[in-house]
Protein backbone atom coordinates (compact mmCIF):
# COMPACT_ATOMS: atom_id res chain seq x y z
CA UNK A 1 0.00 0.00 0.00
CA UNK A 2 1.25 3.41 -1.19
CA UNK A 3 0.24 5.97 1.97
CA UNK A 4 1.13 9.24 2.62
CA UNK A 5 1.13 10.62 5.89
CA UNK A 6 0.28 14.64 6.15
CA UNK A 7 0.83 17.00 9.30
CA UNK A 8 1.55 20.42 9.93
CA UNK A 9 4.87 20.04 11.99
CA UNK A 10 7.83 17.89 10.98
CA UNK A 11 9.32 14.50 12.67
CA UNK A 12 12.86 15.46 13.53
CA UNK A 13 11.72 19.02 15.23
CA UNK A 14 10.76 17.07 17.83
CA UNK A 15 9.57 20.59 20.02
CA UNK A 16 6.64 21.13 18.07
CA UNK A 17 4.76 18.77 19.76
CA UNK A 18 3.87 14.65 19.92
CA UNK A 19 2.18 14.46 16.40
CA UNK A 20 5.66 15.09 14.86
CA UNK A 21 6.93 11.71 17.18
CA UNK A 22 3.43 9.77 16.14
CA UNK A 23 4.24 10.42 12.94
CA UNK A 24 7.75 9.03 12.59
CA UNK A 25 7.38 6.19 14.72
CA UNK A 26 3.49 5.02 13.50
CA UNK A 27 5.17 5.28 9.74
CA UNK A 28 8.35 3.50 10.97
CA UNK A 29 5.99 0.46 11.53
CA UNK A 30 3.99 0.58 8.74
CA UNK A 31 7.63 0.17 6.37
CA UNK A 32 8.10 -2.65 8.77
CA UNK A 33 5.29 -4.28 7.69
CA UNK A 34 6.13 -3.77 3.67
CA UNK A 35 3.91 -0.48 3.08
CA UNK A 36 5.35 2.63 0.94
CA UNK A 37 5.31 5.66 3.79
CA UNK A 38 5.96 9.06 2.41
CA UNK A 39 6.05 11.86 5.20
CA UNK A 40 4.44 15.56 3.43
CA UNK A 41 5.31 17.99 6.06
CA UNK A 42 6.45 21.42 6.82
CA UNK A 43 10.27 22.66 6.90
CA UNK A 44 9.84 24.34 10.24
CA UNK A 45 12.10 23.66 12.83
CA UNK A 46 11.19 26.03 15.86
CA UNK A 47 10.09 29.26 15.99
CA UNK A 48 11.82 31.38 13.37
CA UNK A 49 13.63 28.96 12.48
CA UNK A 50 13.36 26.19 8.94
CA UNK A 51 14.56 22.92 9.00
CA UNK A 52 18.88 22.79 7.62
CA UNK A 53 18.33 21.60 3.76
CA UNK A 54 21.25 19.71 4.25
CA UNK A 55 20.86 17.87 7.06
CA UNK A 56 17.61 17.69 6.77
CA UNK A 57 17.08 13.47 5.44
CA UNK A 58 15.23 12.87 2.42
CA UNK A 59 14.51 9.10 3.44
CA UNK A 60 15.51 7.75 7.04
CA UNK A 61 14.44 4.24 8.15
CA UNK A 62 12.83 3.32 4.56
CA UNK A 63 10.68 6.37 4.73
CA UNK A 64 10.84 9.07 2.61
CA UNK A 65 10.09 13.04 3.11
CA UNK A 66 9.21 15.79 1.36
CA UNK A 67 9.93 19.38 3.84
CA UNK A 68 7.79 21.97 2.07
CA UNK A 69 9.18 25.63 2.77
CA UNK A 70 6.62 27.62 5.17
CA UNK A 71 5.56 30.74 4.57
CA UNK A 72 5.85 33.55 7.38
CA UNK A 73 8.47 32.73 9.59
CA UNK A 74 7.92 33.50 13.49
CA UNK A 75 4.87 34.10 12.50
CA UNK A 76 3.99 31.38 11.53
CA UNK A 77 5.34 29.67 14.45
CA UNK A 78 3.06 31.83 16.75
CA UNK A 79 -0.34 31.33 15.21
CA UNK A 80 0.41 28.04 13.82
CA UNK A 81 -0.62 28.72 10.22
CA UNK A 82 2.13 26.49 8.38
CA UNK A 83 1.31 27.72 5.19
CA UNK A 84 3.25 25.48 2.70
CA UNK A 85 2.56 26.25 -0.91
CA UNK A 86 4.37 23.19 -1.84
CA UNK A 87 2.08 20.77 -0.41
CA UNK A 88 -0.22 22.25 -3.14
CA UNK A 89 1.48 21.69 -5.40
CA UNK A 90 2.67 17.85 -4.62
CA UNK A 91 -0.90 16.52 -4.10
CA UNK A 92 -1.59 18.47 -7.52
CA UNK A 93 0.79 16.80 -9.33
CA UNK A 94 0.84 13.36 -7.64
CA UNK A 95 -1.73 13.10 -5.23
CA UNK A 96 -3.20 10.71 -7.03
CA UNK A 97 -0.69 8.20 -7.04
CA UNK A 98 -1.24 7.20 -3.43
CA UNK A 99 -3.50 4.49 -2.28
CA UNK A 100 -4.46 6.28 0.93
CA UNK A 101 -3.97 9.90 2.80
CA UNK A 102 -3.69 9.81 6.25
CA UNK A 103 -3.95 13.30 7.65
CA UNK A 104 -2.95 13.99 10.92
CA UNK A 105 -3.97 17.94 11.45
CA UNK A 106 -7.48 18.91 11.35
CA UNK A 107 -7.22 22.42 12.01
CA UNK A 108 -4.25 23.66 9.04
CA UNK A 109 -3.87 24.67 5.73
CA UNK A 110 -2.75 21.02 5.32
CA UNK A 111 -5.49 19.77 6.45
CA UNK A 112 -7.39 22.15 3.98
CA UNK A 113 -5.14 21.21 0.85
CA UNK A 114 -5.61 17.13 2.03
CA UNK A 115 -9.38 17.78 1.89
CA UNK A 116 -9.58 19.86 -1.57
CA UNK A 117 -7.38 17.16 -3.33
CA UNK A 118 -8.30 13.95 -1.86
CA UNK A 119 -11.70 14.96 -3.79
CA UNK A 120 -10.10 15.94 -6.71
CA UNK A 121 -7.96 12.65 -7.15
CA UNK A 122 -10.20 10.49 -5.55
CA UNK A 123 -8.25 9.30 -2.81
CA UNK A 124 -9.67 8.49 0.18
CA UNK A 125 -8.08 9.84 3.49
CA UNK A 126 -8.57 8.73 7.36
CA UNK A 127 -8.26 11.89 9.62
CA UNK A 128 -6.68 11.88 13.53
CA UNK A 129 -8.04 15.12 15.00
CA UNK A 130 -5.05 14.51 18.27
CA UNK A 131 -7.95 16.36 20.49
CA UNK A 132 -8.88 19.31 17.94
CA UNK A 133 -12.48 18.55 18.55
CA UNK A 134 -12.82 20.75 21.59
CA UNK A 135 -11.44 23.61 19.97
CA UNK A 136 -13.67 22.94 16.84
CA UNK A 137 -16.66 23.15 19.50
CA UNK A 138 -15.71 26.70 21.27
CA UNK A 139 -17.97 29.27 20.20
CA UNK A 140 -15.65 32.00 19.19
CA UNK A 141 -16.26 33.42 15.41
CA UNK A 142 -13.01 31.88 14.08
CA UNK A 143 -13.91 28.92 15.45
CA UNK A 144 -17.19 28.49 14.40
CA UNK A 145 -16.27 29.85 10.36
CA UNK A 146 -13.80 27.25 10.41
CA UNK A 147 -16.19 24.28 11.63
CA UNK A 148 -19.09 25.51 9.34
CA UNK A 149 -16.94 25.99 6.42
CA UNK A 150 -14.10 23.09 7.09
CA UNK A 151 -14.16 21.38 9.41
CA UNK A 152 -17.37 20.23 8.89
CA UNK A 153 -16.42 18.62 5.70
CA UNK A 154 -12.92 17.44 6.74
CA UNK A 155 -14.95 15.07 9.06
CA UNK A 156 -17.64 14.17 7.03
CA UNK A 157 -15.13 13.13 4.03
CA UNK A 158 -12.92 11.31 6.06
CA UNK A 159 -13.35 7.82 4.82
CA UNK A 160 -12.06 6.82 9.07
CA UNK A 161 -11.83 8.64 12.22
CA UNK A 162 -8.86 7.39 14.43
CA UNK A 163 -9.83 8.56 17.85
CA UNK A 164 -7.35 8.46 20.26
CA UNK A 165 -9.35 8.05 23.45
CA UNK A 166 -12.66 6.85 24.09
CA UNK A 167 -13.85 10.42 25.26
CA UNK A 168 -12.80 11.74 21.74
CA UNK A 169 -15.13 9.24 20.57
CA UNK A 170 -17.73 10.82 22.20
CA UNK A 171 -17.04 14.00 21.12
CA UNK A 172 -17.36 12.84 17.60
CA UNK A 173 -20.24 11.27 18.03
CA UNK A 174 -21.59 14.18 19.62
CA UNK A 175 -21.02 15.90 16.19
CA UNK A 176 -23.01 13.33 14.62
CA UNK A 177 -19.71 10.99 13.03
CA UNK A 178 -21.23 7.67 12.46
CA UNK A 179 -20.07 5.37 14.83
CA UNK A 180 -19.09 3.11 12.42
CA UNK A 181 -15.94 5.74 10.64
CA UNK A 182 -14.88 6.08 14.05
CA UNK A 183 -12.01 3.51 15.70
CA UNK A 184 -10.39 4.33 18.90
CA UNK A 185 -6.67 3.64 18.55
CA UNK A 186 -4.34 5.43 21.14
CA UNK A 187 -0.57 6.50 19.82
CA UNK A 188 2.21 4.25 21.15
CA UNK A 189 5.42 4.36 22.98
CA UNK A 190 9.05 2.82 21.12
CA UNK A 191 9.66 0.40 23.80
CA UNK A 192 13.34 0.15 22.69
CA UNK A 193 14.22 3.70 24.33
CA UNK A 194 13.19 2.39 27.82
CA UNK A 195 15.71 -0.91 27.46
CA UNK A 196 18.73 1.21 29.21
CA UNK A 197 17.07 3.59 31.09
CA UNK A 198 19.72 6.08 33.39
CA UNK A 199 20.34 5.34 36.88
CA UNK A 200 18.95 6.80 39.59
CA UNK A 201 20.28 9.96 41.00
CA UNK A 202 21.67 11.64 38.13
CA UNK A 203 19.28 13.94 37.89
CA UNK A 204 18.68 14.65 41.72
CA UNK A 205 22.50 15.37 41.85
CA UNK A 206 22.49 18.13 38.76
CA UNK A 207 20.12 20.45 40.43
CA UNK A 208 20.88 19.62 43.87
CA UNK A 209 17.78 17.57 45.00
CA UNK A 210 18.51 15.35 48.05
CA UNK A 211 17.76 11.76 47.58
CA UNK A 212 16.05 11.72 51.18
CA UNK A 213 13.22 14.35 49.92
CA UNK A 214 10.40 13.62 47.02
CA UNK A 215 10.32 14.72 44.25
CA UNK A 216 7.44 15.98 42.17
CA UNK A 217 7.87 15.99 38.37
CA UNK A 218 5.69 18.23 35.88
CA UNK A 219 7.43 17.87 32.26
CA UNK A 220 5.95 19.64 28.63
CA UNK A 221 5.00 22.84 27.19
CA UNK A 222 4.99 25.71 29.75
CA UNK A 223 1.95 26.79 28.52
CA UNK A 224 -1.09 28.10 30.24
CA UNK A 225 -3.17 25.35 28.93
CA UNK A 226 -0.88 23.14 31.06
CA UNK A 227 -2.52 23.72 34.05
CA UNK A 228 0.84 24.29 35.75
CA UNK A 229 -0.39 27.24 38.19
CA UNK A 230 -2.79 24.54 39.63
CA UNK A 231 0.45 22.53 40.34
CA UNK A 232 2.12 25.32 41.95
CA UNK A 233 -0.65 25.87 44.23
CA UNK A 234 -1.10 22.37 44.70
CA UNK A 235 2.44 22.25 45.53
CA UNK A 236 2.40 24.98 48.06
CA UNK A 237 -0.51 23.17 50.15
CA UNK A 238 1.26 20.10 50.36
CA UNK A 239 4.75 21.70 51.42
CA UNK A 240 3.02 22.50 54.40
CA UNK A 241 3.09 18.63 55.12
CA UNK A 242 6.19 18.03 53.93
CA UNK A 243 9.05 20.77 53.76
CA UNK A 244 11.42 18.85 51.64
CA UNK A 245 9.82 17.96 48.92
CA UNK A 246 10.73 19.48 45.31
CA UNK A 247 8.72 20.14 42.38
CA UNK A 248 10.49 20.49 39.01
CA UNK A 249 8.83 21.99 35.74
CA UNK A 250 10.57 20.94 32.87
CA UNK A 251 10.27 22.06 29.30
CA UNK A 252 9.91 24.41 26.50
CA UNK A 253 8.53 28.41 27.79
CA UNK A 254 5.66 28.88 25.74
CA UNK A 255 5.09 32.72 27.27
CA UNK A 256 3.91 31.09 31.12
CA UNK A 257 7.05 30.68 32.60
CA UNK A 258 7.12 34.51 34.08
CA UNK A 259 3.90 34.05 35.21
CA UNK A 260 4.59 30.61 37.04
CA UNK A 261 8.09 32.57 38.46
CA UNK A 262 6.05 35.45 39.79
CA UNK A 263 3.62 32.87 41.57
CA UNK A 264 6.20 30.86 43.23
CA UNK A 265 7.51 34.06 44.44
CA UNK A 266 4.31 35.06 45.78
CA UNK A 267 3.92 32.22 47.46
CA UNK A 268 7.27 32.48 48.64
CA UNK A 269 8.26 28.87 47.68
CA UNK A 270 10.64 30.22 44.46
CA UNK A 271 13.54 28.04 46.21
CA UNK A 272 11.58 25.04 46.42
CA UNK A 273 10.72 24.63 42.74
CA UNK A 274 13.49 24.11 40.04
CA UNK A 275 13.01 25.49 36.59
CA UNK A 276 15.10 23.12 34.05
CA UNK A 277 14.06 24.56 30.74
CA UNK A 278 13.86 21.96 28.47
CA UNK A 279 15.91 18.92 28.49
CA UNK A 280 17.60 16.88 26.84
CA UNK A 281 16.37 12.93 25.32
CA UNK A 282 19.01 11.90 28.08
CA UNK A 283 17.87 14.60 30.58
CA UNK A 284 14.24 13.90 30.30
CA UNK A 285 14.89 9.84 31.13
CA UNK A 286 16.70 10.99 34.23
CA UNK A 287 14.07 13.19 35.34
CA UNK A 288 11.66 10.25 35.09
CA UNK A 289 13.50 8.00 36.78
CA UNK A 290 14.35 10.34 39.54
CA UNK A 291 11.08 11.54 40.25
CA UNK A 292 8.53 9.94 42.87
CA UNK A 293 5.36 11.38 40.71
CA UNK A 294 4.70 12.63 37.49
CA UNK A 295 1.75 15.33 37.38
CA UNK A 296 0.17 16.44 34.23
CA UNK A 297 -2.52 18.78 35.47
CA UNK A 298 -3.86 20.31 32.34
CA UNK A 299 -7.12 21.90 31.49
CA UNK A 300 -6.93 20.07 27.99
CA UNK A 301 -4.82 17.62 25.72
CA UNK A 302 -5.21 15.94 23.01
CA UNK A 303 -3.21 12.57 24.24
CA UNK A 304 0.18 13.08 26.42
CA UNK A 305 3.23 11.29 25.20
CA UNK A 306 4.75 12.53 28.85
CA UNK A 307 2.39 10.55 30.43
CA UNK A 308 2.89 7.72 28.53
CA UNK A 309 6.53 7.99 28.58
CA UNK A 310 6.78 8.45 32.84
CA UNK A 311 4.83 5.02 32.94
CA UNK A 312 7.16 3.21 30.50
CA UNK A 313 10.25 4.69 33.33
CA UNK A 314 7.96 3.35 36.00
CA UNK A 315 6.94 5.96 37.19
CA UNK A 316 3.69 6.88 38.87
CA UNK A 317 1.11 9.66 37.72
CA UNK A 318 -1.55 12.24 38.42
CA UNK A 319 -3.55 13.47 35.59
CA UNK A 320 -6.72 15.77 35.33
CA UNK A 321 -9.20 14.46 33.47
CA UNK A 322 -9.06 16.83 30.55
CA UNK A 323 -6.09 15.10 30.03
CA UNK A 324 -7.73 12.68 28.18
CA UNK A 325 -6.44 9.64 28.84
CA UNK A 326 -8.21 8.21 32.00
CA UNK A 327 -8.71 4.76 29.69
CA UNK A 328 -4.76 4.34 29.98
CA UNK A 329 -4.65 4.80 34.27
CA UNK A 330 -6.64 2.62 35.06
CA UNK A 331 -4.69 0.97 38.30
CA UNK A 332 -1.49 2.55 36.97
CA UNK A 333 -2.18 6.38 38.55
CA UNK A 334 -4.73 8.84 39.35
CA UNK A 335 -7.48 10.89 37.44
CA UNK A 336 -8.71 13.81 39.21
CA UNK A 337 -10.87 16.83 38.37
CA UNK A 338 -8.94 20.01 37.87
CA UNK A 339 -8.82 21.19 41.29
CA UNK A 340 -6.72 22.11 43.86
CA UNK A 341 -7.73 20.21 46.69
CA UNK A 342 -7.96 17.04 44.63
CA UNK A 343 -4.69 17.34 43.72
CA UNK A 344 -3.35 18.29 46.94
CA UNK A 345 -4.70 14.82 47.99
CA UNK A 346 -3.81 12.70 45.03
CA UNK A 347 0.15 13.96 45.79
CA UNK A 348 -0.68 13.07 49.14
CA UNK A 349 -1.87 9.24 48.47
CA UNK A 350 1.60 9.04 46.45
CA UNK A 351 4.27 10.64 48.14
CA UNK A 352 2.83 8.99 51.57
CA UNK A 353 2.39 5.71 50.26
CA UNK A 354 5.45 3.50 49.24
CA UNK A 355 3.80 0.65 48.64
CA UNK A 356 0.81 2.18 46.49
CA UNK A 357 3.61 4.64 44.81
CA UNK A 358 5.30 0.65 43.68
CA UNK A 359 2.41 -0.72 42.70
CA UNK A 360 1.56 2.20 39.93
CA UNK A 361 4.80 1.64 38.56
CA UNK A 362 5.23 -1.82 38.21
CA UNK A 363 1.03 -1.69 36.51
CA UNK A 364 2.09 1.43 34.86
CA UNK A 365 5.17 -0.33 33.00
CA UNK A 366 3.49 -3.51 32.20
CA UNK A 367 0.25 -1.67 30.88
CA UNK A 368 3.16 0.40 28.18
CA UNK A 369 4.41 -2.81 26.99
CA UNK A 370 1.20 -4.69 26.64
CA UNK A 371 -0.92 -2.23 24.52
CA UNK A 372 1.03 1.02 23.96
CA UNK A 373 3.70 -0.66 21.50
CA UNK A 374 3.83 0.55 18.07
CA UNK A 375 3.59 -2.88 16.39
CA UNK A 376 0.42 -3.40 17.73
CA UNK A 377 -1.35 0.10 16.66
CA UNK A 378 -0.05 0.30 13.07
CA UNK A 379 -1.73 -3.29 12.82
CA UNK A 380 -4.87 -1.61 14.02
CA UNK A 381 -4.39 1.41 12.16
CA UNK A 382 -3.67 -0.59 8.84
CA UNK A 383 -7.22 -2.47 9.14
CA UNK A 384 -8.62 1.35 8.64
CA UNK A 385 -6.43 2.19 5.35
CA UNK A 386 -7.96 -1.58 4.22
CA UNK A 387 -11.81 -0.75 5.21
CA UNK A 388 -11.21 2.61 3.59
CA UNK A 389 -10.04 1.25 0.52
CA UNK A 390 -12.64 -1.30 0.55
CA UNK A 391 -15.63 1.05 0.74
CA UNK A 392 -14.54 4.44 -0.47
CA UNK A 393 -17.21 7.12 -0.23
CA UNK A 394 -16.93 10.72 -1.46
CA UNK A 395 -19.31 13.35 -0.31
CA UNK A 396 -20.13 16.65 -2.53
CA UNK A 397 -18.07 19.55 -0.61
Amino acid sequence: MKIAQIISTPPFAWTTGGPARVVFELSKSLVKRNHDVTVLTTNLFHGDTSMNSEKTPVSQEGIRFHFFTIVGGNLAWKYKTYFSPGLIWHLKKHGGEYDVLHLQDLISFQAIATLFYSRINKVPYVLTPHGCIPWLCEHKIINTFYYRFIGSQLLKNACGIIALTSTEKRELLNLSIPEEKIAIIPNGITLSDFDALPEKGRFRSKYRIGNTGKMILFLGRVHRIKGIDLLVDAFSDYLKKDPEVRLVIAGRDEGFLKVLQQQANRLDIADKIIFSGQLTEQEKFSAYVDADVFILPSIHEGFPMTVLEAMACGTPVIVTKGCNISDALENCGIVIDHDRTQLVQAIESILENSPLRQHFGVQGSEKIKNEFNWDNIAERVETVYNNCLNELHYESI
